[in-house]
């Protein structure tokens, strides 16, 4: 047919993802919302709608990595998804957890480090968000961390 390439594909499994800075631009709106919620902002009550707003497009953009592996490769390896995950999170956590033990430690003394410990390691384990749920400490420094472990 004329005007139609047997080259291209409109399958969304198959569409190339390009990089959208409008996405980047609505994460940063959302999370701003939510630090303006906590912050008691009186006319920017809904924090939770900026949390609900991230975790669309979280989804959206996991998806579509998904949906372009398995494109790809025909199969879809939690293993290299959580690899990925922790080659991008990782390092920039493990480094915002060691200056928070030192601040700790240097603000609150040492007697309270466990305390502090005990919380830096649930969030790099990401279970913080069961921490939480399941009421197992009290809530630290480091509750804002639960949505990592989503």
């Amino acid at each position: 047919m004329e005007g139609t390439s047997s080259n291209r594909c409109t399958s969304p499994a198959h569409a190339r993802s390009e990089y959208v800075p409008a996405l980047d631009g609505l994460r940063g709106i959302s999370v701003l919302s939510v630090i303006a919620f906590h912050a008691g902002v009186p006319f920017l009550r809904g924090g939770f709608i900026g949390v609900e707003v991230f975790f669309v497009i979280s989804g959206f953009l996991i998806t579509s990595l998904m949906l372009r592996e398995y494109a790809d490769t025909g199969d879809i390896s939690l293993k290299r998804f959580y690899m990925r995950r922790i080659l991008r999170l990782f390092p920039a956590l493990v480094l915002f957890l060691g200056v928070f033990l030192v601040a700790c430690t240097v603000m609150f003394g040492a007697q309270h480090f466990r305390f502090h410990l005990i919380d830096s390691l649930t969030t790099l384990l990401y279970l913080q968000n069961w921490v939480q749920a399941y009421a197992i400490k009290e809530p630290g420094l480091l509750a804002h961390t639960w949505s990592l472990s989503i």
